[in-house]
């Protein structure tokens, strides 16, 4: 979906629905950051922590 698409369809929900959407949106951020994370943690050990 284009961002502009996102935005346009974002804007017209409800306050109480935004707020569910954004914090929904926040969840996967971090849960993907964590998931990045641990890769990361784990090529690292790999190479024996070089």
């Amino acid at each position: 979906m284009e961002s502009a698409e996102f935005a346009r369809k974002f804007e017209a929900l409800p306050e109480n629905l935004k707020r569910e959407v954004a914090d929904f949106i926040d969840f996967l951020l971090e849960k993907e950051k964590k998931k990045k994370e641990k890769e990361k943690e784990r090529r690292t050990r790999g190479n024996g922590g070089i």
